[in-house]
Protein backbone atom coordinates (compact mmCIF):
# COMPACT_ATOMS: atom_id res chain seq x y z
CA UNK A 1 0.00 0.00 0.00
CA UNK A 2 3.00 2.48 1.14
CA UNK A 3 4.62 1.79 -2.47
CA UNK A 4 1.52 2.53 -4.32
CA UNK A 5 1.48 5.79 -2.52
CA UNK A 6 4.66 6.55 -3.21
CA UNK A 7 4.19 5.68 -6.95
CA UNK A 8 1.11 8.10 -6.94
CA UNK A 9 2.62 11.02 -5.23
CA UNK A 10 5.70 10.35 -7.65
CA UNK A 11 4.35 12.39 -10.90
CA UNK A 12 3.10 15.50 -8.90
CA UNK A 13 6.42 16.05 -6.91
CA UNK A 14 8.62 15.13 -9.96
CA UNK A 15 6.68 17.80 -11.89
CA UNK A 16 6.68 20.68 -9.44
CA UNK A 17 11.04 20.33 -9.39
CA UNK A 18 10.68 20.20 -13.33
CA UNK A 19 8.47 23.26 -13.51
CA UNK A 20 10.90 24.99 -10.93
CA UNK A 21 13.69 24.49 -12.80
CA UNK A 22 12.19 25.18 -16.33
CA UNK A 23 11.06 28.58 -14.88
CA UNK A 24 13.97 29.35 -13.52
CA UNK A 25 16.04 28.63 -17.20
CA UNK A 26 13.14 31.00 -18.88
CA UNK A 27 13.59 33.94 -16.00
CA UNK A 28 17.67 33.86 -16.63
CA UNK A 29 18.01 33.19 -20.49
CA UNK A 30 14.63 33.49 -22.54
CA UNK A 31 12.94 36.64 -20.02
CA UNK A 32 12.69 39.35 -22.34
CA UNK A 33 12.45 38.24 -25.80
CA UNK A 34 8.64 36.32 -24.79
CA UNK A 35 8.25 35.38 -28.95
CA UNK A 36 10.93 33.53 -29.21
CA UNK A 37 11.82 29.69 -30.04
CA UNK A 38 13.49 29.18 -26.96
CA UNK A 39 10.66 30.91 -25.07
CA UNK A 40 7.66 28.41 -26.87
CA UNK A 41 9.88 25.63 -26.35
CA UNK A 42 10.28 26.18 -22.75
CA UNK A 43 6.27 26.58 -22.34
CA UNK A 44 5.78 23.61 -24.74
CA UNK A 45 8.07 21.54 -22.20
CA UNK A 46 6.00 22.67 -19.24
CA UNK A 47 2.83 21.82 -20.46
CA UNK A 48 3.88 18.34 -21.69
CA UNK A 49 5.31 17.16 -18.47
CA UNK A 50 2.31 18.58 -17.07
CA UNK A 51 -0.05 16.40 -18.73
CA UNK A 52 2.19 13.67 -18.73
CA UNK A 53 2.78 13.52 -14.73
CA UNK A 54 -1.10 14.23 -14.30
CA UNK A 55 -1.12 11.19 -16.53
CA UNK A 56 1.31 8.73 -14.75
CA UNK A 57 -0.69 10.04 -11.20
CA UNK A 58 -3.87 8.65 -12.86
CA UNK A 59 -2.16 5.59 -13.80
CA UNK A 60 -0.71 4.83 -10.64
CA UNK A 61 -4.17 6.04 -8.76
CA UNK A 62 -6.08 3.44 -11.19
CA UNK A 63 -3.88 0.89 -11.55
CA UNK A 64 -6.38 -2.21 -9.74
CA UNK A 65 -9.52 -2.21 -10.92
CA UNK A 66 -11.09 -2.54 -8.27
CA UNK A 67 -8.91 -0.53 -5.71
CA UNK A 68 -9.35 -2.65 -3.07
CA UNK A 69 -7.36 -5.72 -5.69
CA UNK A 70 -3.95 -3.59 -3.76
CA UNK A 71 -4.74 -4.66 -0.46
CA UNK A 72 -6.11 -8.20 -1.06
CA UNK A 73 -4.57 -9.68 -4.13
CA UNK A 74 -7.23 -12.36 -4.64
CA UNK A 75 -10.17 -9.96 -5.04
CA UNK A 76 -11.49 -10.05 -8.69
CA UNK A 77 -10.38 -7.70 -10.98
CA UNK A 78 -7.20 -6.99 -12.49
CA UNK A 79 -3.88 -4.67 -12.19
CA UNK A 80 -1.82 -2.51 -14.94
CA UNK A 81 2.14 -3.89 -14.30
CA UNK A 82 3.24 -1.17 -12.28
CA UNK A 83 7.10 -2.11 -12.91
CA UNK A 84 6.57 -1.81 -16.70
CA UNK A 85 4.89 1.68 -15.79
CA UNK A 86 7.78 2.57 -13.66
CA UNK A 87 10.75 1.87 -16.62
CA UNK A 88 8.04 3.96 -19.25
CA UNK A 89 8.07 6.81 -16.66
CA UNK A 90 11.73 6.55 -16.47
CA UNK A 91 12.58 6.36 -19.69
CA UNK A 92 10.71 9.26 -20.67
CA UNK A 93 11.87 11.26 -17.66
CA UNK A 94 15.55 11.08 -18.71
CA UNK A 95 14.36 12.59 -22.53
CA UNK A 96 12.71 15.16 -20.57
CA UNK A 97 15.71 15.74 -17.94
CA UNK A 98 18.28 15.45 -20.77
CA UNK A 99 15.86 17.89 -22.66
CA UNK A 100 15.95 20.19 -20.02
CA UNK A 101 19.87 20.05 -19.43
CA UNK A 102 20.58 20.84 -23.53
CA UNK A 103 18.08 24.35 -22.95
CA UNK A 104 20.95 26.17 -20.80
CA UNK A 105 23.80 24.82 -22.64
CA UNK A 106 22.63 25.53 -25.60
CA UNK A 107 21.63 29.65 -24.45
CA UNK A 108 24.79 30.20 -23.06
CA UNK A 109 26.20 30.43 -26.11
CA UNK A 110 24.34 33.78 -26.91
CA UNK A 111 25.97 35.63 -23.33
CA UNK A 112 28.17 37.81 -23.72
CA UNK A 113 31.03 36.31 -20.90
CA UNK A 114 34.39 34.83 -21.06
CA UNK A 115 34.53 31.28 -22.52
CA UNK A 116 36.05 30.24 -19.01
CA UNK A 117 32.55 31.39 -17.06
CA UNK A 118 30.26 29.98 -19.50
CA UNK A 119 31.79 26.76 -19.01
CA UNK A 120 31.12 27.36 -15.11
CA UNK A 121 27.61 28.55 -15.80
CA UNK A 122 27.29 25.09 -18.15
CA UNK A 123 28.42 22.80 -14.88
CA UNK A 124 26.43 24.24 -12.35
CA UNK A 125 23.21 23.15 -15.33
CA UNK A 126 24.19 20.45 -15.52
CA UNK A 127 24.66 19.76 -11.85
CA UNK A 128 21.10 20.38 -11.48
CA UNK A 129 20.05 17.27 -14.05
CA UNK A 130 22.52 14.67 -12.27
CA UNK A 131 19.66 13.06 -11.55
CA UNK A 132 19.36 11.71 -15.11
CA UNK A 133 20.32 8.63 -14.07
CA UNK A 134 16.42 8.29 -12.83
CA UNK A 135 15.58 5.11 -15.14
CA UNK A 136 16.39 3.31 -12.51
CA UNK A 137 16.21 5.06 -9.42
CA UNK A 138 12.27 4.69 -9.14
CA UNK A 139 12.45 1.05 -9.85
CA UNK A 140 14.99 0.45 -7.14
CA UNK A 141 13.22 2.58 -4.76
CA UNK A 142 10.42 0.86 -4.91
CA UNK A 143 11.68 -2.38 -5.07
CA UNK A 144 13.54 -1.90 -2.46
CA UNK A 145 10.53 -0.29 -0.16
CA UNK A 146 8.32 -3.54 -1.01
CA UNK A 147 10.57 -5.71 -0.32
CA UNK A 148 11.27 -4.06 3.09
CA UNK A 149 7.22 -3.73 3.62
CA UNK A 150 7.12 -7.74 2.93
CA UNK A 151 9.12 -8.42 6.13
CA UNK A 152 6.73 -6.90 8.23
CA UNK A 153 3.22 -7.38 6.81
CA UNK A 154 1.70 -9.87 4.86
CA UNK A 155 0.90 -7.51 2.06
CA UNK A 156 3.85 -9.34 -0.29
CA UNK A 157 1.19 -10.47 -3.19
CA UNK A 158 1.08 -6.93 -4.59
CA UNK A 159 -0.17 -6.94 -8.06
Amino acid sequence: MCSSMLEIVYGPTTFSAKYAVLRQIEAIFFHHPRDSLGFKFIRALIWANLIFYFAIMLAFIFNCMPQEKIWHPNTDGRCINSNASIIATSAINVVSDLTILALPLASRFQLHMAPKTKIWTAAVFAVCNVHTFSLYRPHFITVQFHQATCLYSEQCNYC
